[in-house]
């Protein structure tokens, strides 16, 4: 007896933040464990680690002021920049950051990304053979630590960074890894497009 399967196409939605959103996170007025997880998240999303990075964090990864550190799940080397607000956290915490595990980390962004209202709508869309299904919810029910990292390498882009240096901050090492990025950054090509106007 033989079955009709159908493979559904995975979701290329890429969730990040908006530097509004960003900058929410920073600026909220937070105590005990959501402030801990909002400054692991801000880190993450100021770095571009990924959370098994994120988790073995040692200060002995900082060099010449930027982070360099070889990735847990690629080997791939990676050299991120100390901005300001990732440099604050640091220090907040004498550079050993917070531990949790990522399966806790996960559940208590949810409740800090309700409790501070980002609850922007997202449609998550998938298919099913050739059947488009469409799915919308808010923010703060699809956030995960790996946000965190699309969020660095969409603003990143967004903000005029070159993508290869975005690549080397992130320890991509194709161009397979960073293309769903690209799409997402039209606010950053409308704004290079002004530069040339024939």
């Amino acid at each position: 007896r033989s079955f009709i399967s159908f493979k559904i196409k995975k979701d290329d939605t890429v969730i990040h933040l908006t530097e509004e959103e960003l900058l929410c996170l920073i600026n909220a007025d937070l105590i005990d464990k959501l402030d801990r997880v909002r400054d692991l998240f801000i880190f993450s999303c100021l770095t571009g680690m990924r959370y098994s990075d994120l988790a073995k964090f040692n200060k002995s990864w900082i060099q010449d002021g930027v982070i360099i550190f070889t990735q847990a799940k690629t080997s791939g080397l990676a050299v991120s920049p100390i901005f300001t607000n990732a440099y604050k956290i640091l220090q907040k915490y004498d550079y050993n950051l917070p531990r949790l595990s990522n399966t806790k980390f996960n559940l208590y962004l949810k409740d800090l990304f309700e409790y501070l209202q980002l609850d922007r709508s997202i449609t998550i869309t998938r298919y099913q053979g050739n059947k488009r299904m469409e799915q919308v919810k808010p923010l703060f029910k699809l956030v995960t630590t790996h946000v965190a990292r699309k969020t660095f390498i969409s603003l990143a882009l967004d903000n005029g960074i070159p993508i290869q240096d975005v690549m080397k901050m992130s320890g991509h090492s194709d161009y397979r890894g960073i293309r769903p990025y690209i799409s997402v950054s039209k606010e950053h090509l409308i704004k290079v497009s002004k530069k040339w106007n024939i």
